[in-house]
């Protein structure tokens, strides 16, 4: 699949990350081992980084990986009540006019939440911004950089015509005492999570698909950004744009053990196996690990396999 080229799309893939809260270790294993199995000729490599990130830049330009600066407000406003007081009542009113339905005034308002809004929801409308000017990719995957590795190329595991969304452990379900039942029913009421008792919690951290499924996917996101911009948890909003807006037929679930992203978080050690320094899933090697920094032992095989000083 990887080598076929799709009607309106380009031959090559693209990952895209938004690294303003990574250390250089870290977002150093995140790169080495995305280019190590995702080479220059077949896939691009995008990073949104803060300009003080400078550290960054030999590594990016070895790998030919493109640095996009970017900033966020979030931590100076939300540290300091005179000015997260004086924010809060701009955004009321920008959004007043913004309902008025002046261009200039939607313009300013999405501007001034994108600045000010945490980077985890932020992040999407910098993806949106992107992919809108740069369309011409097979597929991508947007991804969470702290606390992932590549194992193998995900690309040709999947069809980019649909979105690629990924369960985290069975165990994570909706309606259960875990952190995703409390984020989506901050963000939207009980009784909006309750009709989704049961089913499997989706990660917000990896998603894979070609440039206009991402598009369609990013306008529903802006709209979730903008309407909680002062409860920014895109884990809950990314679940609702999934189970409640986005077309069924173009959604496609992957199992958390089906060997392309191991969200690991959850996991237990009797679902997976350490052959080497490589994680595998009954005897096949995963793709992407995603969270790997909260099992110790796999996150000592990872430093051993990318040790940097």
């Amino acid at each position: 699949m990887q080598n076929t080229e799709y009607k309106g799309m380009g031959t090559k893939d693209l990952i895209v990350s938004f690294a303003t809260n990574a250390s250089f270790p870290d977002l150093a294993r995140f790169l080495l081992s995305a280019r190590k199995f995702c080479s220059v000729e077949t896939t691009d490599i995008v990073l949104f980084v803060e300009p003080k990130h400078h550290q960054f830049s030999e590594l990016a330009s070895e790998l030919r990986v493109t640095l996009i600066p970017v900033s966020s407000l979030w931590r100076e406003i939300s540290g300091n009540l005179v000015l997260k007081v004086l924010y809060r009542g701009l955004l009321v009113a920008l959004k007043l006019g913004a309902d008025r339905g002046s261009p200039a005034w939607e313009q300013v308002y999405r501007a001034t939440v994108s600045s000010w809004v945490h980077a985890m929801c932020g992040r999407h409308l910098a993806y949106q911004d992107f992919l809108k000017a740069n369309s011409i990719y097979r597929c991508v995957l947007l991804s969470d950089s702290r606390d992932v590795v590549f194992q193998s190329n995900p690309f040709g595991l999947v069809n980019p015509n649909v979105l690629n969304v990924f369960e985290q452990d069975r165990s994570l379900l909706f309606g259960g005492d875990n952190c995703d039942t409390n984020w989506f029913a901050k963000v939207y009421g009980r009784e909006l999570v309750n009709t989704l008792s049961g089913k499997q919690t989706i990660c917000a951290g990896t998603i894979m698909g070609s440039p206009a499924i991402f598009l369609k996917y990013l306008d529903f996101m802006e709209q979730e950004v903008l309407s909680h911009k002062f409860c920014p948890l895109d884990q809950a909003m990314h679940n609702k744009i999934v189970y409640c807006d986005f077309p069924r037929e173009l959604l496609e679930f992957h199992s958390n053990l089906s060997g392309l992203i191991f969200t690991m978080g959850e996991t237990s050690e009797s679902d997976y196996q350490i052959e080497g320094n490589q994680l595998t899933l009954k005897n096949k090697i995963v793709s992407v690990l995603h969270q790997y920094d909260r099992v110790p032992k796999i996150r000592s095989e990872i430093e051993k396999a990318y040790p940097l000083v």
